[in-house]
């Protein structure tokens, strides 16, 4: 892909739609700036989330859908059964 985007008055860039739906980015999805030289290399970030991100990213989600706020009840147990199946929370 050889194509110029401009640059908001902001310093923003819109990441093209190909390149998001082929790499598999959403809003939720963290990046990093890499210098090499002259050029600016964007990565996927490759770090755990921590649990406000996830309950937030999920209350997103969950809001997309159409369902209402989950309780900390609700998130309690799900990360509970995170844990029994081996997962890890930052």
């Amino acid at each position: 892909m050889n194509t110029s985007y401009g640059i908001t008055s902001k310093y923003q860039v819109t990441i093209p739609k190909e390149v998001r739906d082929e790499l598999h980015i959403t809003e939720d999805t963290r990046v990093t700036f890499e210098r090499r030289g002259d050029e600016i290399i964007l990565r996927k970030a490759v770090q755990p989330m921590t649990i406000q991100e996830v309950q937030a990213m999920n209350q997103r989600l969950l809001k997309a859908r159409g369902v209402g706020k989950v309780s900390d009840i609700d998130m309690k147990q799900a990360r509970e059964k995170f844990d029994e199946h081996g997962g890890t929370w930052q």
